[in-house]
């Protein structure tokens, strides 16, 4: 177990047996007693809103409009429910949909429902909770959001759960001393250069973490294909055996090799590494023995992860979809 808290948005199901088995933490599965919705004193109400319409707009590709219309219609949903559910949100967005609206203004809401039903049909009962684990506890739980395929609908809540924690961190002052550990397996999936337009998602949030206590461990396949911005701020860079060329020349970059070194590059094996790191002028080899993980998940203990995460609920919270919406 890792002395740190993790944040494991996992695309594989590689770290799943892990997070069944560890105690500390907190499974994200589609009917968590969790409002995403359900701020704290931590981030002023008006920050919030706009945190969550950016991270909504630039998840699942949308434009201004888009923000303008997901910035009204939540202001309005906590107007109306002090503190909304996800479902309540997209009903009030419904609502605001009007036959005399402009074109760009019903085309912006029709997309906002649209993308708010996405989204709740993948989280049911996340999406009908109000009151429930409270974003506090994030901070002090690892989290796990296992994606059965990645889309971006786990884009949004890995991003959102990222930023939530980082914003406890910034609350509570946390710094120069590694609290968590965010770990993205598959690294393309999440910051590939061509991932969105105007770059990853959590790419404004790479250069904060570590001053607030936050380590970013990321592996790829293609090193050459993840965001510059993401290459440039990595403190420690480790390549592995490379099965072809592709990466070699800009490995050789990344690394800092001379060009008599790249050899040694293009000679690894498995079980061998070339890393180069802060605390070291030099590149240098490390030899490690074959990692071996039974990732074979038992039923009975992934139900208990998750009955251990529903129990930080409040007793009166249910998070069970509901076919018709509450008052």
């Amino acid at each position: 177990h890792s002395p740190c808290a993790r944040i494991a948005p996992d695309f594989k199901g590689d770290l799943q047996q892990h997070a069944a088995t560890d105690n500390d933490y907190l499974i994200i599965h589609p009917d968590i007693p969790f409002n995403i919705l359900e701020h704290d004193n931590t981030i002023g109400r008006a920050s919030f809103i706009d945190l969550v319409v950016q991270l909504l707009a630039r998840s699942y590709y949308g434009g201004e409009h888009l923000r303008q219309v997901g910035q009204e219609s939540l202001e309005q949903a906590y107007e109306r429910y002090g503190t909304p559910s996800v479902t309540d949100w997209m009903r009030i967005a419904q609502s605001l949909i009007s036959p005399k609206d402009t074109y760009q203004r019903r085309d912006a809401y029709t997309g906002l429902v649209h993308r708010l039903q996405r989204l709740i049909a993948q989280f049911p009962g996340m999406a009908h909770t109000r009151h429930g684990i409270t974003h506090g506890a994030l901070g002090d739980h690892s989290i796990y959001l296992g994606a059965p395929h990645h889309n971006d609908t786990y884009d949004f809540l890995g991003a959102l759960l990222v930023f939530l924690v980082h914003q406890a961190a910034v609350a509570q002052q946390d710094r120069n001393t590694l609290r968590r550990l965010l770990v993205l397996d598959e690294g393309l999936l999440s910051f590939g250069a061509t991932n969105r337009i105007d770059g990853p998602v959590l790419l404004p949030l790479i250069p904060l973490l570590r001053e607030h206590g936050t380590a970013v461990a990321i592996s790829t396949a293609h090193l050459g294909g993840i965001h510059e911005t993401l290459r440039a701020n990595a403190y420690t860079t480790v390549v592995l055996q490379l099965t072809n060329a592709t990466d070699a020349s800009l490995a050789a970059r990344t690394l800092g090799l001379a060009a008599a070194q790249v050899e040694h590059l293009l000679r690894l094996t498995v079980g061998q590494a070339i890393v180069r790191t802060g605390k070291s002028e030099t590149p240098f080899v490390v030899t490690f023995p074959p990692a071996t993980m039974d990732k074979t998940v038992d039923p009975t203990a992934w139900q208990a992860a998750i009955l251990r995460t529903d129990h930080l609920a409040p007793p009166n919270t249910t998070s069970t979809p509901r076919t018709t919406l509450p008052p």
